[in-house]
């Protein structure tokens, strides 16, 4: 689950994003739902306290962001800084501080929770601070910024599982979050990892970031590296997965009943014709057995739990003595 600490600097981020891109409830394309999406980044350097003073004259921040939207084409801003700081008392005492990263999301259509949909992302960022002599008497730091941000709107719950992975000498993150809670995962070098949150109607906001700081003092010198891959999967509740198993045509799972949390299944003709018996069990325990006379095409409302994810199966024997199985998840309706 989400740490406070991930939560300030995930909100954070989005804020800084949306603020430097200057997108405020853009209007986007009848067909879009996102509110407002920036992707890019941002770099900061600044001088540490102590030592002698070392100045520059080129900008110490700045960044660079685009808009996305919902509609399945990726977006992708690039990004690059260079800052030099010379010491005021020898000019040929000098630290180069440089940035640069890339960041790409992609979001297919999500209508409001009636359907499923995924956004996407990638993100990488370099950052080093190199001096021009052996050592040098200023003491500087420096990072870079690289991800996107976005906010949509629900208009009935829906599962939403975030996962990501990064490596580098950096961190990474991924986040979301609706007004009343949230959820995201902190990467590391070679980290990894998915968690899954029920979002309620509303607003939604989104964010995936890449991070990386670097400082140069004395003989000291840093360069740093980091890249991610992010992605979001939207399931409305009581989804369905596919179905797998051979006997998908004498048996076949529709959808969830969210207001009882029932599951419908239909007996099919070809189950009368060339079955001996059908078995039919949720979460394991047997709902009904047909064989005989009672095995006829037929609609069975299997009951189940609507607070609990739910996995509904049919065991069928045929009739030459072969059998055959079919299975069907279905997420939780709360």
């Amino acid at each position: 689950m989400t740490s406070p600490a991930l939560r300030r600097t995930a909100a954070s981020f989005a804020l800084v994003g949306l603020a430097t891109a200057g997108l405020t409830a853009v209007a986007n394309p009848a067909d879009a739902a996102i509110e407002y999406g920036s992707v890019g980044g941002s770099f900061y350097t600044y001088e540490s306290e102590g030592g002698p003073s070392c100045t520059t004259p080129t900008p110490v921040s700045g960044s660079d962001n685009a808009e996305w939207v919902d509609n399945g084409v990726p977006v992708t801003k690039s990004y690059s800084s260079t800052t030099t700081y010379t010491r005021t008392d020898a000019a040929t005492d000098k630290v180069v501080v440089q940035t640069s990263g890339t960041a790409t999301v992609a979001a297919g259509p999500i209508s409001g929770g009636a359907a499923p949909a995924t956004i996407t992302g990638s993100a990488d960022v370099t950052a080093s601070a190199t001096s021009t002599l052996a050592s040098t008497g200023c003491a500087v730091s420096g990072n870079g910024r690289r991800g996107a941000s976005g906010s949509f709107t629900l208009t009935q719950p829906m599962w939403a599982t975030v996962s990501g992975s990064g490596n580098g000498t950096g961190t990474g993150s991924i986040y979301i979050r609706d007004e009343t809670s949230g959820t995201g995962i902190e990467l590391g070098n070679r980290g990894s990892g998915s968690t899954t949150v029920l979002l309620v109607p509303g607003d939604v906001y989104v964010d995936f970031e890449v991070y990386a700081d670097v400082y140069a003092t004395g003989s000291r010198e840093e360069s740093k590296a980091y890249s991610g891959t992010f992605r979001i999967d939207l399931q409305p509740v009581g989804a369905a997965g596919a179905p797998s198993g051979k006997a998908a045509g004498y048996v076949q799972f529709g959808a969830r009943d969210c207001a009882t949390g029932n599951i419908a299944a239909a007996v099919t003709k070809k189950a009368k014709k060339k079955a001996r018996s059908v078995l039919i069990k949720a979460n394991g325990a047997k709902v009904a057995k047909l064989k005989g006379k009672k095995l006829k095409p037929k609609t069975l409302a299997l009951p189940a739990a609507g607070g609990a994810a739910a996995t509904v199966t049919a065991k069928v024997v045929l009739k030459n003595g072969k059998k055959a199985t079919v299975t069907r998840s279905y997420l939780a309706c709360s």
